[in-house]
């Protein structure tokens, strides 16, 4: 192996290993919403990466999710979860499916009905009590007079845009006055303030949320959809937010984090802009004050997929559509297009003429017969600044930026092939820099976009890079 570059990837792991523990979150999906490109893109895909690319530069890295189904979408009578077990049951399975297909793994998943994630909330909501800081208060609800049901306004308008009941169809809706449980979030604005770290946009609007009172927020709901509450209060049940939330504590601790105030960890969350003000406002408060945490928590905020984003089907190469969506999406708030037309022009330009053509020449060309090593101060450079860039990249939270720079590495690997005649040369020094060249593109491409490997390494398996070069004959 080339000392100075193996040297790169030693330091990189040694200052990495002594990093917390990042716990990589993304969402939940509430049933029964689907989960499609627009949701890989902004969120599985980069929350997936971030923590592959920091275990493969020697840093500690879990990603954690779950299925919320406490969404009242899925009730039948507005007001309770009779019969809806099987539906559930059904979203949560495609949920997975969906996650395999794209090859997103999770080392810890829950539903949001799970007996341990259900103590878990009930400590939080019992410790926020005991401060003082949920807060019994009348406000104003929409109630169906037929059947009682208080559907929330995104789902009284029907097909010819009058409002009614989605269950009963009664178009008889009046606000009433009713008690309700809100969380007082003006008194945790210390809890709140310079907890979650953000990029400059999702920070200059949490800035602008707190110059201002914060308002109660109210965290139960007129039916017993959600989960029940930590005592007893007729009629109502917990809105999903703040449990979904609660949900990755109760994943930590499933991965033996979080057990005592000495653990190291942080959380690191990917997310879509329409909901930083549950990550950034109310996550931290129930982080700090329910369960009294001091883990440092980060926020990566992405944009929204605009413009058709329906065209995947079963045909579609997902190895490659992995790859081309981590290239496409921003690390920013900004917004994009993943056009199929630009998809399948990148996956002939740079999967297959570039990725993979150069893969298959240079296992060919490492096979053609024994390798010594060589020094070349040019590779040296090439490797050891790529190194260097996407380890800042990843420690930032960026995986576009990341994925950039290993793609610009491939296409340097490739220009640096043909100039020293690696691909054709039968000299030592050239099958052991093509052996070398091929580790380091397999273990990133490993970790952009795990479906590609198994076609040229069937037995690849995850490793720190340093380890992967140690293994190059020096």
């Amino acid at each position: 192996m080339n000392q100075r570059v193996l040297d790169v990837a030693r330091q990189i792991a040694a200052r990495r290993a002594c990093d917390p523990v990042q716990v990589v979150t993304a969402a939940f999906p509430f049933v029964p919403a689907r989960i499609g490109l627009p949701h890989f893109a902004s969120t599985y895909l980069p929350a997936d990466t971030q923590a592959r690319l920091t275990r493969l530069l020697g840093g500690r890295a879990v990603l954690v999710g779950g299925t919320d189904v406490h969404s009242i979408t899925l009730s039948r009578d507005g007001k309770t979860r009779a019969g809806i077990e099987e539906a559930c049951a059904q979203w949560d399975d495609e949920y997975r499916r969906a996650y395999a297909q794209w090859q997103v793994r999770f080392d810890a998943y829950l539903r949001t009905d799970d007996q341990d994630h259900k103590e878990t909330t009930h400590e939080a909501l019992r410790r926020l009590e005991e401060q003082g800081a949920l807060v019994e208060a009348a406000t104003s609800v929409l109630i169906c007079d037929d059947c009682g049901a208080a559907p929330p306004p995104r789902m009284t308008r029907s097909a010819d845009g009058q409002d009614c009941c989605p269950w009963c169809g009664s178009t008889t809706l009046r606000q009433q006055q009713r008690s309700h449980l809100f969380l007082d979030l003006e008194q945790f604005r210390p809890a709140i303030e310079g907890t979650l770290a953000l990029e400059k946009a999702p920070s200059r609007w949490l800035s602008g949320v707190l110059e201002h009172s914060l308002d109660r927020w109210c965290l139960t709901r007129d039916n017993l959809v959600g989960m029940d509450l930590h005592r007893n209060y007729p009629g109502r049940s917990l809105y999903l937010w703040f449990d979904s939330l609660a949900g990755y504590v109760t994943l930590a601790r499933r991965l033996g984090l979080g057990q005592s105030s000495e653990d190291e960890f942080e959380f690191r969350h990917v997310f879509g802009k329409n909901i930083i003000f549950h990550h950034g406002i109310i996550w931290p408060v129930i982080l700090r004050r329910g369960f009294g945490m001091g883990a440092r928590i980060s926020g990566h905020v992405r944009g929204f997929v605009m413009g058709q984003a329906d065209w995947v089907d079963d045909a579609t190469d997902m190895a490659a559509l992995r790859l081309f969506v981590l290239f496409k999406t921003p690390d920013t708030i900004s917004d994009c297009t993943l056009p199929s037309a630009e998809f399948l022009q990148f996956k002939k330009r740079v999967v297959e003429n570039k990725v993979l053509n150069l893969l298959s020449r240079l296992g060919l060309a490492a096979q053609r017969g024994p390798a010594e090593p060589v020094i070349d101060l040019r590779w040296e450079a090439l490797v050891a600044d790529a190194l260097n860039d996407i380890d800042v990249a990843v420690q930032r939270g960026c995986v576009q930026a990341a994925t950039r720079r290993i793609i610009a590495l491939i296409r340097e690997c490739g220009g640096y092939a043909v100039d020293r005649g690696l691909l054709w040369n039968e000299d030592p020094g050239a099958r052991w820099q093509a052996a070398e060249m091929r580790r380091i593109i397999l273990a990133f491409l490993g970790a952009l976009s795990p479906g590609f490997v198994p076609r040229v390494e069937p037995d690849h398996q995850e490793r720190v890079l340093a380890d992967v070069l140690s293994d190059v004959p020096s």
